[in-house]
């Protein structure tokens, strides 16, 4: 029973508007039923047109404007990585060369993304530069610690120049 006296509460508290004046606080919008399986199965096709999303492109192309700087920077990077390292690669069997190639590019992509921040982490680039040396069967632990360090000493160089400009 106490429900009833609030539903009572309710409809005393609520009055119509008076009816040629209709304000935006009395107007009421429909609120949409949910269906269920057995009514969208029964709704034709036509009401429901679905677009399939691959048709769907945008009409301009979207391109970050830093990507010619990077694209600068990292074959720069590329090049200090590949300085004095031409000869050894060209002796190195086919599949050795593959590999060598691809982590090669990766450790630029990297090391590029390390350069590109406000604070250089040198030990990343040492790492990074290590582990893509190592990959040289029968490398000699004297060579890549010389090599490593040059290389990096050179890409720190060229990152302070570059953020210089």
């Amino acid at each position: 029973m106490p429900e009833l006296n609030k539903e009572k509460k309710i409809e005393s508290v609520i009055k119509p508007a008076p009816e040629g004046l209709k304000t935006s606080k009395t107007e009421s919008f429909p609120i949409p039923e949910t269906e269920t399986n057995e009514q969208s199965e029964s709704v034709p096709q036509a009401e429901h047109p679905q677009t399939p999303i691959q048709s769907i492109q945008p009409t301009v192309p979207q391109q970050p404007v830093e990507v010619v700087d990077k694209s600068v920077r990292l074959k720069k990077i590329e090049d200090i990585l590949a300085d004095g390292v031409d000869l050894i690669y060209d002796e190195l069997p086919n599949d050795v060369k593959k590999e060598f190639k691809k982590q090669g590019e990766e450790t630029a992509f990297k090391i590029d993304e390390i350069i590109s921040k406000t604070k250089i982490a040198i030990y990343k680039i040492i790492g990074l530069i290590k582990k893509w040396l190592i990959i040289i069967p029968g490398v000699n632990k004297f060579f890549l610690e010389q090599e490593t360090k040059i290389k990096t000493e050179k890409i720190l160089e060229f990152a302070d120049k570059y953020k210089k400009e």
